[in-house]
């Protein structure tokens, strides 16, 4: 029941902030299944709402955090959703930018949370 009344409390704020995604971008560890479900879970809810939105899952323990920023052009409105360490690392070398909105999520408090340089990236946690 919460997780329901979060996803769609986040889809919620998502909406009411005028965000359209054409691009949903899952940063994840695969070898963490929990990690990897989740964002891809959020990616089966949000498709639901917006079901053109292309969704491309990367696994952030091979894919190096240039290669996630280079994915992220000007000319898309991207969603970006991490989920555990994958995502702290995945977000790394993103630049904040009008068109990106940056996510992370988790079933607990990682250490990443505590650095300010990168929560400031993060408009939704």
């Amino acid at each position: 029941m919460f997780k329901k009344f979060f996803l769609l409390t986040s889809f919620l704020m998502l909406s009411a902030a005028s965000v359209s995604a054409e691009k949903v971008i899952l940063l994840s560890k695969h070898d963490n299944a929990g990690d990897h479900n989740q964002v891809m879970g959020i990616a089966r809810a949000f498709k639901g709402f917006s079901p053109d939105v292309t969704v491309e899952d990367i696994n952030t323990k091979t894919t190096s955090g240039k290669a996630i920023k280079e994915k992220v052009t000007p000319d898309d409105n991207v969603i970006v959703i991490g989920s555990g360490e994958g995502g702290i690392v995945g977000i790394q070398d993103l630049t904040p930018q009008k068109n990106l909105v940056i996510c992370l999520t988790s079933h607990m408090i990682l250490g990443g949370y505590s650095d300010p340089k990168l929560m400031e990236k993060v408009n939704f946690l």
